[in-house]
């Protein structure tokens, strides 16, 4: 496999950086120039429209010509059809884990790859399901007080939730953490 040592990675985001350095690449992080409030979903004809529109729209603030490689990502919780972003305060946060407790949600990540040099835009997107346990009021306050997920899709990130949280995950861990890391490694292959 390619480890490209001019890879930037255009996401604020611990969790893709610790994926990356996990599978060995070399990059460069910085932050991209993209008001994600300035789409609103329901604009799409559907949420992963919605979330690779957004990974998109990140490598291409990028105006940065030094890197020939830019690599962006965005994740979104999706039930019962409709997008749980990052939550702004406690009481949103609690809202959505309140509502995705004892049901099965989807998470959907997306990236995009932009090749400079070539000019070649590359999308692409996972999905995985993840059920949650039936929690108590005091559970869900203490993950938030606790871990403050406020940076995060849905109000919680995997790695970090208690055992009693989730009953069951399909599809990769890595989609849920942020970046479909195989996905990502077939299309960097593939790019050379």
């Amino acid at each position: 496999m390619i480890k490209n040592s001019y890879l930037l990675l255009a996401s604020n985001s611990p969790r893709r950086a610790q994926i990356l350095k996990k599978f060995g690449y070399t990059f460069t992080v910085t932050s991209h120039h993209f008001d994600e409030d300035s789409l609103d979903p329901n604009d799409f004809l559907s949420p992963r429209n919605y979330v690779r529109f957004l990974a998109k729209s990140k490598a291409h603030s990028i105006k940065c010509s030094s890197y020939n490689l830019i690599l962006s990502a965005d994740t979104i919780v999706v039930f019962n059809n409709i997008i749980f972003n990052k939550p702004t305060n406690r009481d949103q946060a609690f809202s959505f884990l309140s509502q995705l407790q004892g049901s099965t949600h989807q998470v959907i990540s997306a990236f995009c790859l932009y090749d400079r040099l070539h000019c070649r835009t590359t999308i692409r997107s996972a999905l995985s399901n993840v059920t949650f346990n039936t929690l108590t009021d005091s559970q869900l306050y203490n993950y938030i007080d606790t871990y403050q997920p406020f940076d995060k899709a849905g109000a919680y990130g995997i790695q970090e939730c208690p055992s009693y949280f989730i009953a069951s995950y399909t599809g990769s861990i890595y989609t849920i953490m942020g970046l479909p890391i195989y996905l990502f490694n077939t299309t960097i292959k593939d790019s050379h």
